[in-house]
């Protein structure tokens, strides 16, 4: 045997990649349509899940999929056109995260799950969903556009940034990877017009998989929070501030009455630097470490006020979502020349 072919017979062959339809086929069973319904609203929403303990019949969507009300009920139908009554297993509004429970007397076909932290941008994305509740199975391809997207600053996003086509309805649903392993759950699109522009986000199937097991579990899920509302420091404001623009931070927009940042001393337009020794580069950085905390610990802030570095240890409650006031009705207007009231 030659030197050349010895090297060749101790390299294993590499197997060829699956096609992507039989991929595509193979999965499609544990993919569902989710109908959620309100009688006394007389409201049907729709949207999208899959199959994730299928021995149990757990299935995984968007909060914002089910939240239609305490007397709503929902339905799943699945890819043969099975319909099932489901229950509501529970739920978290921050994470977007729900699950729901079916009873089939047909086995469930439940998709095997990826490992979302090992993403690159580049790699190849399928979303799979019934766009406007109708268009069952629909399947779109592309690639992950990039990583970590957050679009609030108060909230500990994440999303998988795609372009596969996701529209309404799709909801819930799944992100494959080409392997056919769940990489996340589509849960919203940037748009100006409402429809699909190029750029979705999905959850990251590791984030999801930890919100739906506690839920499963029957556990409380909490989140920590120090009770303010972020904004960017801009150039303006660390200038304004005496800071160097540099350095970063999370700017203080709002404190919420009472809260333990305001009980501690910080004020609006206070800079907060740094968290239990880790820097705050930006808002996102803040809300992840704050709302990690479990509720009643300490979180020794470094932060800027009046032009110098200030330090305060401040106690986590739990986290609420911050209540936006509703603006006020403007007043009729009189028409021209009428007389004031009691005139």
């Amino acid at each position: 045997m030659s030197a050349s072919a010895a090297v060749s017979a101790a390299i294993p062959e590499t197997p060829a990649p699956r096609d992507l339809a039989d991929v595509i086929q193979d999965v499609m069973p544990s993919v569902v349509t989710i109908e959620v319904s309100e009688r006394k609203k007389d409201s049907t929403q729709y949207g999208s899940g899959f199959v994730y303990d299928a021995a149990r019949g757990y299935i995984i969507t968007n909060f914002h999929v089910i939240d239609a009300g305490k007397g709503a009920t929902a339905k799943v139908v699945f890819a043969d056109r099975q319909w099932l009554d489901a229950k509501i297993v529970g739920s978290d509004k921050l994470t977007d995260i729900a699950v729901l429970q079916v009873k089939s007397q047909i086995p469930l076909s439940q998709p095997a799950l990826g490992d979302s932290a090992t993403l690159r941008v580049g790699n190849d994305a399928v979303a799979m969903g019934s766009p406007f509740g109708s268009l069952y199975g629909t399947v779109t391809k592309g690639i992950v556009s990039t990583l970590h997207r957050h679009m609030d600053s108060d909230k500990c996003e994440n999303y998988i940034q795609v372009d596969a086509a996701i529209n309404h309805g799709n909801s819930g649903g799944p992100l494959f990877n080409p392997k056919g392993e769940v990489i996340g759950v589509n849960s919203a699109i940037v748009s100006k017009n409402g429809g699909f522009s190029g750029i979705g986000l999905s959850i990251p199937i590791n984030e999801a998989k930890a919100v739906a097991d506690k839920i499963i579990a029957g556990e409380k899920i909490h989140w920590g929070s120090i009770g303010v509302q972020l904004d960017d420091v801009g150039d303006a404001a660390a200038k304004k501030a005496g800071l160097d623009p540099h350095r970063g931070g999370a700017l203080i927009d709002e404190l919420q009455p009472g809260s333990p940042a305001k009980k501690a001393g910080l004020a609006k337009n206070d800079i907060i630097l740094s968290i239990n020794g880790q820097p705050v580069r930006e808002p996102h950085d803040l809300s992840c470490a704050t709302l990690a905390l479990p509720i009643h610990a300490q979180a020794n802030l470094t932060y800027w006020h009046n032009r110098r570095e200030r330090h305060a240890s401040v106690g986590t409650v739990e986290y609420k979502e911050p209540v936006v006031p509703e603006p006020k009705k403007p007043r009729p207007a009189r028409p021209p020349h009428a007389p004031a009231p009691g005139k």
